[in-house]
């Protein structure tokens, strides 16, 4: 498997959800802190609260890669979005 680093936190991983974006050492993909962070209104110590597996610095990291690539994950998330309507 190929692993892209994007930063010391964020990572892309082929084979490993769909290769999006996530936090390394984690299933938390970037776009799943972008839902709860805009669409939820979460804080980040919230959204670190709700996934054990990540710290706020990891939030804090996935949040900044988000605000440097907003429509990138935001297509992630739409993909999903239409992936759960098609079930």
């Amino acid at each position: 498997m190929v692993e892209l680093n994007e930063g010391l936190f964020i990572v892309k991983t082929k084979g490993v959800l769909g290769g999006a974006a996530r936090i390394k050492g984690s299933r938390v993909r970037v776009s799943d802190i972008a839902v709860d962070y805009d669409y939820h209104g979460l804080s980040p110590g919230e959204i670190a609260e709700q996934y054990p597996t990540i710290s706020a610095s990891d939030v804090h990291a996935a949040l900044s890669y988000y605000r440097k690539n907003p429509g990138k994950i935001r297509e992630e998330i739409k993909e999903r979005e239409n992936a759960f309507k098609e079930r």
